[in-house]
Protein backbone atom coordinates (compact mmCIF):
# COMPACT_ATOMS: atom_id res chain seq x y z
CA UNK A 1 0.00 0.00 0.00
CA UNK A 2 1.31 3.04 -0.90
CA UNK A 3 1.40 6.38 1.54
CA UNK A 4 -1.05 8.81 0.97
CA UNK A 5 0.12 11.98 -0.89
CA UNK A 6 0.56 15.25 0.49
CA UNK A 7 -2.82 17.61 0.75
CA UNK A 8 -2.70 20.82 -1.40
CA UNK A 9 -1.39 23.76 0.05
CA UNK A 10 -5.02 25.73 -0.08
CA UNK A 11 -6.61 22.34 1.58
CA UNK A 12 -3.97 22.42 4.25
CA UNK A 13 -4.39 25.83 5.31
CA UNK A 14 -7.80 25.37 5.67
CA UNK A 15 -7.31 22.25 7.53
CA UNK A 16 -4.82 24.29 10.15
CA UNK A 17 -7.39 27.12 10.06
CA UNK A 18 -10.17 25.09 11.17
CA UNK A 19 -7.57 23.51 13.91
CA UNK A 20 -7.06 26.57 15.42
CA UNK A 21 -10.66 28.15 15.53
CA UNK A 22 -11.84 25.30 17.09
CA UNK A 23 -8.68 25.66 19.77
CA UNK A 24 -9.73 29.24 20.25
CA UNK A 25 -13.54 28.41 20.56
CA UNK A 26 -12.59 25.94 23.62
CA UNK A 27 -10.26 28.31 25.08
CA UNK A 28 -13.18 30.84 25.09
CA UNK A 29 -15.68 28.63 26.48
CA UNK A 30 -13.06 27.90 29.52
CA UNK A 31 -12.20 31.07 29.75
CA UNK A 32 -15.57 31.92 30.48
CA UNK A 33 -16.20 29.00 32.57
CA UNK A 34 -13.74 29.90 35.00
CA UNK A 35 -14.78 33.97 35.18
CA UNK A 36 -18.41 33.17 35.50
CA UNK A 37 -18.17 29.63 38.14
CA UNK A 38 -19.04 30.50 42.03
CA UNK A 39 -16.09 30.97 44.46
CA UNK A 40 -14.84 27.59 45.98
CA UNK A 41 -16.30 26.66 49.45
CA UNK A 42 -14.17 26.76 52.40
CA UNK A 43 -13.08 23.41 53.89
CA UNK A 44 -15.47 21.59 55.69
CA UNK A 45 -13.30 20.88 58.76
CA UNK A 46 -10.55 23.35 60.42
CA UNK A 47 -7.03 22.11 59.70
CA UNK A 48 -6.11 22.15 63.30
CA UNK A 49 -8.47 19.36 64.81
CA UNK A 50 -7.70 16.25 64.04
CA UNK A 51 -10.10 14.31 61.50
CA UNK A 52 -9.47 11.14 63.68
CA UNK A 53 -11.65 10.42 66.32
CA UNK A 54 -9.83 9.90 69.68
CA UNK A 55 -12.16 6.85 70.79
CA UNK A 56 -11.24 5.64 67.20
CA UNK A 57 -10.48 1.50 67.11
CA UNK A 58 -8.07 0.07 65.07
CA UNK A 59 -4.60 1.25 63.43
CA UNK A 60 -4.33 2.87 60.15
CA UNK A 61 -2.09 0.45 57.98
CA UNK A 62 0.00 1.88 55.16
CA UNK A 63 0.85 -0.24 52.51
CA UNK A 64 4.89 -0.08 51.19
Amino acid sequence: MSPSPAPRPGRRRALLARAATAIAILAAVLALAVATAPAAEASPHAFAEPIFSADARGDIVTIG
